[in-house]
């Protein structure tokens, strides 16, 4: 699952969405696309259902072309020592 965001409804009504850490003990731990973490014990989450929305940051726009090529070369020129 990696980076899928998932979203708890609460008993109380209120939502909280984001990237799943820990599932266990009783809880789950939460980190929101703010980075605040949130550790909610399950006896308090109603549904837990995972988001169609990828919590990557949309990259659209932000390198032009000649800064992608940029990257693509550097990525390129790194190598791997043999083992």
């Amino acid at each position: 699952q990696g980076f899928a965001t998932t979203v708890l409804r609460l008993h109380t009504g209120d939502t909280i969405a984001g990237v799943v850490t820990k599932d266990q003990d009783g809880g789950v731990e939460i980190v929101d696309a703010q980075g605040n973490v949130q550790k909610v014990p399950s006896d308090r989450i109603a549904d837990r259902s995972a988001s169609n929305q990828s919590a990557m940051p949309v990259m659209t726009g932000t390198l032009d072309r000649r800064q992608i090529r940029d990257v693509i070369a550097f990525l390129a020129s790194m190598k791997t020592p043999p083992k």
